[in-house]
């Protein structure tokens, strides 16, 4: 009980509770309004009194089975409020990375990284890779260019920064690099080329390109199946209402079986490495194949995507996926 009498201030309510406690949904509750200074955090018997409470609120129940949890584990759109940074000053953004200072990188797709600046409010470009972007073939939209970008871990110590992307040249393929990205200088010769996977070019659709990190620093990268999901009918492409699989001769960009459905294929997956200081990477325990396992690439983590564009990891838990 409280006794407002006993201090000056409050609201002259007389005695009344300060902690209490109630069972419900076969769980239990505990609260207290104590604990508002931080002196009361060295007091032993306000410590008893915390102590008490949560051994009421486990109940017994030390081994706790969560799965009977039925609190909301995403908070209600409406505790959020949007704040806009940056209004009509991009093109075809892709992915962003948010760095220790609240400087934000974003990437686009044609190869633009733009930094928007947390202090002065103000989004230039600080670098812009040479990238295919865009179909020779006349009414086919391409979908590679810069697509992805995320820091690393460690970067308020090593300025990493990783960005998947589609370089220029006859090499169709597609590149996860590490470079580094100091003082609001992106530093384009200390790129080191972590992976490449072939990518047939000249075709539509499903690029992936998204990194994420887990807690243990491994790296997670969402790759597209590289595959048609239209039926060619002429000159006109409708939807097929089915899986890309085509068996036909000339048809190897409608058939994903070559690359999401290919264990020895490093497109339509979500891949998981380690990467060393050098640049080089090793395979986790726990990805879908062990290594030297025949037909297959260690890399991979999930396999089946046909366009997993954007990704996310649940620090606490596993992997989740945004499509």
């Amino acid at each position: 009980m409280l006794d407002e009498a006993s201090y000056q201030g409050g609201m002259d309510m007389g005695e009344h509770p300060i902690a209490w406690y109630h069972e419900y949904d076969g769980g239990r509750a505990y609260y207290t309004g104590g604990g508002h200074t931080k002196e009361s955090y060295q007091e032993a018997e306000f410590l008893q009194h915390l102590l008490a409470g949560i051994q009421y609120a486990i109940g017994g129940n030390e081994q706790l089975d969560y799965s009977k949890a039925k609190s909301k584990r995403v908070p209600e759109e409406n505790r959020f409020t949007k704040t806009n940074l940056s209004i009509g000053q991009f093109t075809e953004p892709t992915e962003m990375t948010i760095l220790p200072d609240l400087d934000i990188l974003v990437a686009q797709r044609r190869g633009e990284i733009l930094l928007y600046d947390n202090e002065t409010q103000e989004l230039k470009e600080v670098a812009k890779l040479d990238v295919y972007w865009k179909a020779e073939v006349p009414g086919v939209n391409a979908e590679e260019g810069l697509m992805g970008i995320q820091k690393d871990p460690n970067y308020a110590t090593n300025n990493f920064v990783f960005a998947f992307y589609a370089p220029t040249g006859d090499k169709e393929v597609n590149r996860l690099s590490r470079f580094v990205f100091k003082d609001g200088v992106w530093d384009m010769n200390s790129e080191k080329v972590i992976l490449e996977l072939y990518s047939q070019r000249n075709i539509c659709c499903h690029t992936g390109g998204s990194i994420a990190f887990d807690k243990e620093g491994n790296l997670f990268l969402s790759t597209g199946d590289n595959s048609t999901p239209f039926n060619q009918n002429e000159s006109e492409y409708v939807l097929a209402g089915f899986a890309p699989v085509d068996s036909r001769d000339g048809r190897k960009q409608w058939d994903a079986r070559r690359s999401s459905g290919n264990s020895n294929d490093l497109r339509g997956k979500i891949l998981r490495i380690k990467v060393a200081e050098d640049g080089s990477y090793t395979i986790p325990a726990g990805n879908l194949y062990p290594a030297g396992t025949e037909g297959t690439r260690p890399e991979i983590f999930v396999q089946g995507n046909r366009n997993p564009y954007r990704i996310s990891v649940d620090q606490k838990n596993r992997l989740s996926l945004l499509g």
